[in-house]
C-alpha cells in the first residue's frame, strides 16, 4: 500500500521543502496550510499518515489533531515544531493520540525513516484490523454452522424417532386406521402443521386427516391433483408425497408448511416418514388381500 501522508504547516517555505524531500520517495503526499484547511482535506480524503506543526493561527495543533481523529481515526499522528514546550507536546499526545514528536529543524534521513516507519506502522495496524474482522467473520460463520449442524442433529434425531414409533406400532400389528391417524399427528408434530391428510389408494380410497385448515376446498383440490402424481408436488403452502412400494401405488400424504422455516424438515418427511408409510401401507394392503388370495387358492385346488 502506497502511504498517503498529510503535512499541515502555516510555513509555506516549510511545505515547499517537504515537498522537496519527499520527490523521488513512494508516498502519496497532501499539504495544508492551516488546521481548517486540513480538516476540509480530510472530509474528502482518507490518509495513513498526518504530521502538524504544533502553532498554527486560528487552529493549533492540538486541536487540529483532536478534529481529525473523527475523520482519520487510523491515522497515524506526529508532531512537527520547533517549539520546545513540553506542556503542548503533551497535551498533544494525550488529546492527539500522537505517535511522535519531530523537532524544527529536522534531519532529512531521520525525517524519512520517521515517515516511512508511520506508513509500516499504518499498514500492520490495517492489517491487523483486517485480520480480527476475517477472524470475527469466521467465528460468526463457525458459530452459525454449529448451530445449524445442531440443528440438522435435532431434526435427525426426531425423524429417527418419529420412524421408531411408527415401525414400533406396525410391529404390535395395529389396526391401519390407528396406525394412520398416528402417522398424520406425528408429520403434524414434526413440520409443525395443521393440515395433514393420508389417502389411501386401496380400501374404498379412504382418506385420514387431523386438519384444522379452513380452506378444505383448496385442500381436496391438491389432494386429487397430487393423487394423480407418482412424484412429489408442491403448491403454495401444501406439499405432497406419494406412498408406493414395489412400484405399486398405495397412498398420498399431503400437508401444509411454512417452506422458508421448514424445507429441511420437508425433505426429512420424505426421506424418513415416507418409506416407513409407504411399507405399512404395503403390509395393511397384503393383509387385506390375503383373504381374497386364499378363496383364490381354494377354488384352483377344487377345479384341479
Amino acid at each position: 500500500m502506497i502511504g498517503k501522508v498529510l503535512f499541515v504547516d502555516d510555513e509555506q517555505n516549510v511545505l515547499s521543502a517537504i515537498r522537496r524531500m519527499f520527490f523521488d520517495e513512494e508516498l502519496e503526499l497532501y499539504f495544508a496550510s492551516s488546521g481548517p484547511e486540513a480538516i476540509e482535506l480530510l472530509s474528502e480524503e482518507s490518509v495513513h499518515v498526518i504530521v502538524s506543526d504544533m502553532r498554527m493561527p486560528v487552529m493549533n495543533g492540538v486541536e487540529f489533531l483532536k478534529k481529525s481523529i473523527d475523520l482519520c481515526p487510523d491515522a497515524v499522528r506526529l508532531v512537527l515544531s520547533g517549539q520546545a514546550d513540553i506542556a503542548d507536546i503533551m497535551d498533544s499526545i494525550n488529546e492527539g493520540g500522537i505517535w511522535r514528536y519531530i523537532s524544527k529543524p529536522w534531519n532529512d534521513n531521520d525525517m524519512k525513516l520517521t515517515i516511512r516507519n508511520a506508513v509500516d506502522l499504518f499498514n500492520k495496524n490495517d492489517e491487523r484490523k483486517q485480520l480480527l474482522v476475517a477472524l470475527s467473520e469466521k467465528n460468526e460463520l463457525l458459530n452459525s454452522l454449529n448451530e445449524q449442524l445442531e440443528q440438522k442433529v435435532k431434526q435427525r434425531t426426531r425423524m429417527i424417532q418419529s420412524q421408531n414409533a411408527l415401525l414400533n406400532m406396525l410391529v404390535e400389528s395395529c389396526e391401519m386406521p390407528e396406525f394412520i391417524v398416528a402417522a398424520c399427528d406425528i408429520i403434524s408434530e414434526v413440520v409443525n402443521s395443521k393440515c395433514v391428510y393420508i389417502q389411501t389408494s386401496f380400501a374404498d380410497n379412504k382418506t385420514y386427516s387431523l386438519s384444522q385448515t379452513g380452506d378444505r376446498r383448496g385442500v381436496a383440490e391438491f389432494l386429487k391433483k397430487a393423487s394423480a402424481s407418482n412424484s412429489p408436488l408442491t403448491v403454495g403452502i401444501y406439499k405432497s408425497f406419494p406412498l408406493i412400494k414395489s412400484e405399486v401405488r398405495l397412498g398420498t400424504v399431503v400437508f401444509s408448511v411454512d417452506f422458508d422455516k421448514d424445507e429441511d424438515l420437508v425433505t426429512s418427511v420424505g426421506d424418513s416418514i415416507v418409506p416407513v408409510l409407504s411399507l405399512a401401507l404395503s403390509q395393511f394392503k397384503m393383509v387385506l388381500d390375503a383373504p381374497n388370495l386364499l378363496d383364490d387358492i381354494s377354488n384352483i385346488l377344487d377345479n384341479i
